[in-house]
């Protein structure tokens, strides 16, 4: 609601994702709008690329302690299987004191404030990604574990649209850990779809091409 009046105000865009330049159309009027994705970095994606290392039945989610991330669900999918191994990654130390909330099941890793290079490398040894969340605007981890051939379970919310490898899965809390585990039972254990899709979709050349030619267009009207 803060931002509405801004938005009023615009005329031109760039956004991340399809769905957002729908919804900037259909709640502001905002038609004259380019799609450009956040690029993932191809250099720690082709370097820690390592299908050997991957671990059959470790799951991997990576998020916030808040509501809408729902580290509660990942918490009580770890507890009803207690075969997985599920390594949850918060973008900062201050959560690692609001974690201390929750009864953590043995199964369960957590990390805190990683860098990128340790995130990539901790992702490449997962076989499955999780993310559970209520809504995001781009969900950069989606694309970089596409990007890692991971198999992915996502939400059925339309703002992962983008989001529509081959081995990407939506579901809701219905079907949430029957998915985690449909995904984790694979007789494949990366997706080179994925990967592919991902390098042609979200790579940093795709963000830097885009922005490039929404430069050069803009500056020639």
């Amino acid at each position: 609601d803060m931002m509405k009046p801004f938005y009023q105000m615009v005329d031109k865009a760039v956004v991340q994702t399809e769905f957002l330049k729908g919804e900037l159309a259909r709640n502001f009027g905002v038609t004259d709008v380019d799609v450009i994705p956040i690029g993932f970095s191809e250099d720690l994606a082709e370097r820690h690329f390592d299908p050997s290392q991957i671990v059959d039945n470790r799951i991997l989610w990576i998020g916030r302690d808040e509501e809408n991330r729902r580290p509660d669900l990942v918490l009580e999918y770890a507890r009803q299987n207690p075969d997985k191994e599920v390594y949850m990654v918060f973008g900062g130390e201050r959560y690692r004191e609001s974690m201390k909330k929750y009864d953590i099941p043995l199964n369960v890793r957590l990390q805190f404030a990683l860098s990128q290079d340790d995130i990539f490398k901790l992702m490449n040894t997962a076989k499955v990604y999780w993310n559970c969340s209520k809504f995001d605007t781009f969900a950069m981890p989606l694309t970089e574990a596409l990007a890692m051939g991971k198999i992915v379970v996502k939400p059925e919310h339309p703002c992962y649209g983008h989001i529509s490898a081959r081995h990407s899965f939506s579901g809701n809390e219905k079907n949430w850990f029957e998915l985690v585990n449909m995904a984790a039972a694979s007789p494949s254990s990366y997706s080179w779809d994925n990967r592919s899709y991902a390098f042609e979709s979200f790579s940093s050349r795709i963000m830097k091409e885009g922005y490039r030619e929404f430069f050069d267009k803009w500056l020639r009207e």
